[in-house]
């Protein structure tokens, strides 16, 4: 099972990545991005069976300011793909 967390807390990513590897997911199938930027080139590039997403997030991780309309257009984009 791999997930992808896209988040740019990193001590929320430290939560979450903590809680499932004590359930029994593997460190080599979470991986964490911190720009919808970012989610984006990992979603074209792979495929994940879970998504976990900040949806207040900076478009690039450049320090652009974080907004929900980056979380959102990426789930807009992501339900896009699938039709």
């Amino acid at each position: 099972m791999k997930i992808l967390i896209v988040d740019d807390n990193q001590n929320r990513v430290a939560v979450i990545t903590s809680y499932l590897t004590n359930n029994q997911i593997a460190t080599e199938n979470i991986e964490h991005v911190n720009c919808t930027d970012a989610a984006r080139n990992n979603l074209r590039k792979n495929y994940y069976d879970i998504l976990i997403l900040d949806v207040v997030l900076p478009k690039r991780v450049d320090g652009s300011s974080t907004s929900a309309t980056n979380g959102l257009d990426l789930l807009k984009t992501i339900s896009n793909s699938h039709k």
